[in-house]
């Protein structure tokens, strides 16, 4: 993959931060030495080797090679690029942050009064027909775009644990899960400092947004 970039001044530095959804062995163009984390899934390119300082108006291109498990299903569940200029300041934006697109997926919409829509809160519903019995749902992993700081999940029926940008939906007891039945997992999501979307959800070992 490339990754272009056209800077607006002249830069002194620059910092690449990906995640892929599974291992990888990649090789990067620029920025050397990366730094790998979370079994080789998360990765930092510090930008501080010959590629740092980019003239105003430059497009600058690099891009890595990524090889994986033969028949993995591997994407880039994010990836941040920040520009830090020798003239002072920095800016940070998304490559790669796109919104869970799913049927199975709706979110409430603003009401007519616009004063009573909180930006920092996102609510939703997610659906899911159970394929096979079971004697419980397994966790469900949501992934939001902003730090959360709360969310709030059911009736009674579930919980979630939060860090960061991810929540983790498990249920407070043990629920028999019967094939055919629907299942409804409402959840409002309230954030810490700006709006977020909603850019991943796993049920199990699925993956609602991108399988």
């Amino acid at each position: 993959a490339v990754v272009s970039t056209q800077s607006t001044g002249d830069t002194s530095k620059w910092r690449l931060d990906a995640e892929f959804n599974k291992p990888v062995v990649a090789d990067f163009w620029a920025g050397l030495p990366e730094r790998w984390s979370n079994g080789n899934t998360k990765v930092i390119v510090p930008g501080l080797d010959w590629s740092a300082t980019q003239r105003a108006g430059t497009i600058f291109k690099t891009g890595f090679t990524a090889n994986h498990k033969e028949g993995d299903n591997v994407f880039i569940k994010w990836m941040k690029l920040k520009l830090c200029w020798k003239a002072g300041g920095c800016m940070t934006c998304d490559i790669v942050k796109e919104e869970c697109s799913n049927p199975r997926i709706s979110f409430d919409q603003p009401k007519n009064n616009q004063l009573e829509h909180d930006p920092k809160v996102l609510s939703g519903v997610f659906a899911k027909e159970v394929k096979e019995c079971s004697n419980d749902m397994p966790p469900t992993e949501i992934e939001f775009s902003s730090r959360v700081k709360r969310l709030i999940v059911g009736r009674g029926r579930y919980r979630a644990a939060c860090s960061e940008y991810k929540c983790t939906i498990t249920t407070i007891k043990p629920m028999k899960m019967v094939a055919g039945t629907h299942l409804k997992i409402k959840f409002k999501a309230i954030f810490w400092n700006k709006p977020g979307k909603l850019v991943g959800l796993s049920y199990g070992e699925e993956n609602v947004c991108h399988g």
